[in-house]
């Protein structure tokens, strides 16, 4: 999270309260108990990405259909590691303009209609003599795509 590497570990865990200030500095609401701001800027701190990173390299030779839904205002999420991720995983990449950090709940209608895309589009990609028994609701995802709305950056695999 942007700013926050700059947080000692011992300063997080000791002083919630002063985490909280530092947040609504930059800009988040006061909505939630000081703790909570704790413990986000301590998985933020934390986080190992570099072995999220070789995780996420063996996802991505194992070809496991990936999926990457996010908004781009949402503040927690650092533009850098998202992205490299999505590389990384060679995802299916969903980006909506706005819908903070908690898009299933901010854009349920529209995150449920890419899932059934992607879900639609990679259920069968490994085992393509199945594919006939999905053509029904395969047909539902083409409806439900011509649907889309145009504010959605959206780069579906296939």
């Amino acid at each position: 999270m942007r700013g926050l590497d700059l947080l000692p570990v011992s300063l997080v865990a000791k002083y919630p309260r002063a985490v909280m200030r530092f947040f609504h500095l930059m800009g988040f609401a006061d909505t939630h108990p000081a703790e909570e701001y704790s413990y986000g800027a301590l998985r933020a701190i934390t986080t190992p990405y570099a072995q999220l990173r070789v995780a996420a390299s063996a996802i991505s030779k194992a070809n496991v259909p990936t999926l990457c839904v996010s908004a781009q205002d949402d503040p927690f999420l650092t533009d850098a590691i998202w992205t490299d991720m999505c590389v990384t995983l060679r995802a299916n990449v969903v980006r909506y303009p706005n819908g903070a950090h908690n898009i299933p709940k901010s854009k349920a209608t529209q995150v449920a209609r890419d899932i059934d895309t992607w879900i639609c589009d990679n259920a069968f990609a490994a085992r393509p003599a199945d594919r006939s028994a999905a053509d029904v609701d395969c047909h539902r995802h083409e409806r439900i795509q011509s649907m889309r709305h145009d504010d959605v950056a959206i780069s579906l695999k296939t």
